[in-house]
């Protein structure tokens, strides 16, 4: 029964070391125009269809941001983006070390599923307080 779980766990890291490492990667080929647009399809659904910015309106530019090391703009696009780009970056050293030592693995396997949904829920959480403090004004 214990063994069962390391291979669902071993294909979570894979597609979360990917999915962190495409991230990072992406964000420091992506380059900004001169009034702060990345040249990438726009797919928010929800400006889209309300016209207002999403919690999530302006990660892209954050992160891209980041990946230059210009916190600042970062800060200025998402005040998540910073926190979330920090998050993943450090996930991908972890997410290694759990595929390269099954020791490891086993060792952070039991506390991994409550910290990650932990950790997941608090960014949610974060991203929808700066959205409604953006939306109502209290932050520029």
């Amino acid at each position: 029964m214990e063994q069962a779980r390391f291979p669902r766990a071993k294909t979570l890291d894979i597609a979360a070391l990917a999915l962190c490492a495409g991230a990072v990667g992406l964000s420091t080929v992506l380059t900004m125009t001169r009034d702060g647009r990345v040249p990438f399809p726009a797919i928010c659904l929800f400006r889209a269809a309300t016209h207002v910015n999403c919690p999530g309106c302006g990660l892209l530019r954050s992160f891209v941001a980041m990946g230059h090391l210009d916190c600042a703009a970062a800060w200025r696009f998402n005040r998540v983006g910073p926190l979330l780009y920090a998050f993943a970056l450090l996930q991908i050293p972890y997410r290694a070390m759990r595929l390269a030592w099954p020791a490891f693995l086993r060792r952070t396997e039991r506390r991994e599923a409550f910290v990650t949904l932990l950790v997941l829920w608090g960014f949610v959480g974060l991203l929808v307080v700066n959205w409604v403090l953006t939306l109502a004004r209290v932050l520029p």
